[in-house]
């Protein structure tokens, strides 16, 4: 097993100890809390893709990289404009800033593709499979985030927001391994 393997198993595991751990005291009576929840650890999460899709918009040299960037910025984007507006709605305040508990609990183990390692992307010998091994790991987590949202809430527009995240980023990491697997 590779480095790369061994910290994107770590990584998967962790986090899913902590949503396990985060939407744990959720019942179909507090979805609101599971929406509330989400929403502070999901924009974190997306502006953090953003921010290796934007390195990738001046690093990469393939076609489909800077595509796949340039889509991720877009919907992502979008995905985090609609929370704000419906936290805004719901819950009558702005998202808190830097997300909840499982946010703060990435910074303090720093594995590498939690967030993604930026000073590593920018530095990388060979960027395109740095950003894919990478943007596959951030993939995978909010996959996992949409699906425990999907089984938690009540709200269409946040289960219709789980649904769109779970198969756009599965076809994403589909793309990503067929990529990554040439480039190695």
């Amino acid at each position: 097993m590779n480095t790369y393997t061994a910290w994107r198993i770590a990584g998967v595991a962790v986090l899913g100890a902590v949503l396990l751990f985060a939407y744990s005291d959720m019942s179909p009576s507090v979805t609101s809390e599971a929406d509330r929840k989400f929403i502070e650890e999901m924009i974190p999460h997306h502006e953090g893709a953003i921010a290796m899709a934007e390195i990738a918009l001046v690093r990469s040299t393939s076609s489909d990289v800077l595509a796949l960037s340039r889509g991720i910025i877009e919907a992502q984007t979008k995905e985090i404009n609609d929370m704000r507006t419906w936290y805004r709605a719901w819950f009558g305040v702005e998202v808190p800033e830097g997300g909840g508990a499982m946010h703060g609990m990435h910074g303090a183990i720093e594995m590498r593709g939690m967030e993604g390692d930026l000073d590593a992307l920018v530095g990388a010998e060979n960027f395109d499979r740095e950003y894919l091994s990478q943007m596959i790991v951030h993939h995978e987590m909010a996959v996992m985030m949409g699906r425990m949202l999907a089984v938690s809430t009540e709200r269409t527009e946040m289960r219709a927001l789980a649904d769109t995240i779970v198969a756009s980023q599965t076809k994403e990491i589909e793309m990503m391994i067929s990529w990554l697997s040439v480039l190695e």
